[in-house]
């Protein structure tokens, strides 16, 4: 039975290549990214196989809240909807902001 995984980051970088490799696999993905329409090509590809939704979790200084707990929530339930009990589910997070000098800020999470 294929396994149901939630990607975050999965528009580039290591989350792009995780993403890519699970579809591959045979297993279903839920891909996030701040934009998704730079997973259009995933979904072409692998169809039903893959739901592409939108996800920033990345911090904005001096606003509040620090990130978006809608889109957290969104992306959670479309993962849910797609993963029935009986499978086995897989969480792979990646999502990251890159600043000068090599540097990262954190990601939020939502409870």
């Amino acid at each position: 039975m294929s396994k149901v995984w939630l990607v975050t980051g999965s528009a580039s970088g290591l989350g792009r290549d995780i993403a890519a490799a699970v579809l591959a696999s045979g297993d279903r993905l839920v891909a996030t990214a701040r934009n998704p329409k730079q997973l259009a090509d995933l979904v072409a590809q692998y169809g039903d196989k893959v739901r592409a939704v939108a996800l920033d979790v990345t911090t904005r200084p001096r606003r509040s809240p620090p990130c978006k707990p809608r889109s957290i929530r969104l992306a959670v339930s479309m993962y849910s909807s797609t993963t029935p009990a009986s499978r086995t589910s897989v969480l792979s997070s990646n999502s990251m902001r890159t600043i000068s000098a090599g540097r990262s800020k954190p990601t939020c999470s939502a409870s």
